[in-house]
């Protein structure tokens, strides 16, 4: 292993770099899971070395950079987001090791994963596919179709958050997150022989199950996108120096520990059985990591929930990510107000997701398509950045960003 040495990068560059490192991390971990995808899983263990050391580094060029008490409390919010981004690194490795210690993937993880928020895909690029040959930035997928390719694999390498100027090549495999309607699009561009997908799962199906089985795909469903929500909450209080927004944080980091201890309960007692063992453990774990992800979030939060106001450096590195994060208030006359957002095709047509709803002094989490926009809503949204002169438009107000 190459000694570990004082490098002079900016404390800005570093955290930029742990912060996109890191969720990516986290988006092809669950990947490596729901495809069984040992490749995968490797590179997310490669890339937790790289944010290690980004961590250590970035603490070095800290601690050279402070002069007085007054650098010391600017820079300590610093510090703690690099230790959360380096948690969810580790939660990330966590849940591709699943892969690689061959732990098997249960029936119920697929199931869960049809639940969540956000729907990962693999896709392979067929040569008299439109997309062969044009640039990410010229397909405008994440604003036309809702779906962003996190990573690409190429003739059995892989690019890692690809830039707007990559070309997509034939068979090339794209890892794409999106809408249900924008990664089955995405499908149909990428193979136009492929015939319509079948339905799947549904009421039907799920009433085949065992009512138990169903409420532990749920919770696990629930627990993969609170904990992601959390870290987005976490940046956002950080952006914003929102000291309300950190003690939301603080609240769903209790709510996720008990939801964790509830699922564990219910996998061993309703699941367990001797043939399925080593499935079971690696619903265990991804339960386990995705606690850890929560945890990561609250470290984030806490320095600004303690009064602690962020260094112009933080949100700066946060403005330089890959995704941005931004808020924004409907006001009267809004083209959004009233609206729901299935109404909307908010995701499709703007390519950002709505984190979290403030309205007056409640939050609404997980805000599903039937959620109806009202006047005076704040909204946290985060995606491509793009997309954020659509969403401008619709809103009919100029926009902050992270």
């Amino acid at each position: 292993m190459e000694r570990l040495r004082y490098q002079p990068i900016g404390v800005r560059k570093a955290l930029t770099e742990m912060k996109d490192l890191s969720e990516l991390m986290v988006d092809l971990a669950y990947s490596a899971v729901l495809f069984n995808d040992r490749e995968i899983a490797e590179d997310v263990r490669e890339l937790e070395s790289q944010v290690e050391r980004l961590r250590y580094i970035l603490g070095m060029n800290a601690m050279i950079s402070v002069r007085d008490a007054q650098d010391a409390e600017l820079m300590a919010p610093i510090t703690m987001a690099a230790s959360a981004a380096n948690k969810i690194s580790d939660a990330a490795a966590d849940i591709a090791n699943i892969v690689l210690l061959n732990l098997g993937l249960h029936p119920s993880v697929l199931e869960a994963f049809q639940e969540v928020d956000e729907r990962v895909a693999r896709v392979r690029v067929f040569e008299e596919s439109v997309l062969v040959g044009k640039t990410l930035a010229k397909l405008r997928l994440p604003i036309k179709f809702g779906s962003t390719i996190i990573a690409v694999r190429r003739k059995g390498e892989w690019i890692l958050d690809p830039s707007e100027s990559m070309k997509v090549e034939k068979d090339d495999f794209l890892i794409a997150y999106g809408s249900r309607t924008g990664v089955e699009e995405l499908r149909r561009l990428a193979n136009p022989k492929q015939p319509s997908p079948a339905p799947s799962g549904g009421p039907a199906a799920k009433a085949k199950r065992p009512p138990s089985l169903i409420e532990v795909e749920r919770e696990l469903a629930e627990l993969k996108d609170t904990s992601e929500l959390m870290v987005d909450l976490a940046y956002s209080a950080l952006l914003f120096n929102d000291a309300d927004l950190a003690k939301e944080v603080i609240k769903l980091e209790e709510h996720v520990d008990q939801l964790h201890t509830k699922y564990e309960l219910k996998v061993l007692s309703d699941l367990a059985s001797p043939d399925q063992a080593a499935s079971i453990l690696g619903m265990l774990r991804l339960g386990v990591s995705t606690e850890n992800i929560a945890d990561a979030a609250l470290v984030m939060a806490r320095p600004v929930a303690l009064g602690l106001h962020a260094h112009p450096v933080l949100q700066a590195a946060i403005d330089a990510s890959d995704e941005i994060v931004t808020r924004v208030k409907i006001p009267k006359a809004s083209k959004l107000a009233e609206k729901t957002l299935e109404d909307l095709k908010f995701y499709d047509e703007t390519g950002m997701w709505v984190v979290a709803i403030r309205r007056g002094k409640e939050w609404i989490y997980h805000p599903g398509g039937s959620t109806q926009l009202k006047q005076g809503d704040s909204l946290i949204v985060r995606g491509e950045p793009e997309g954020k002169k659509v969403l401008q438009s619709l809103a009919g107000e100029t926009l902050g960003s992270s």
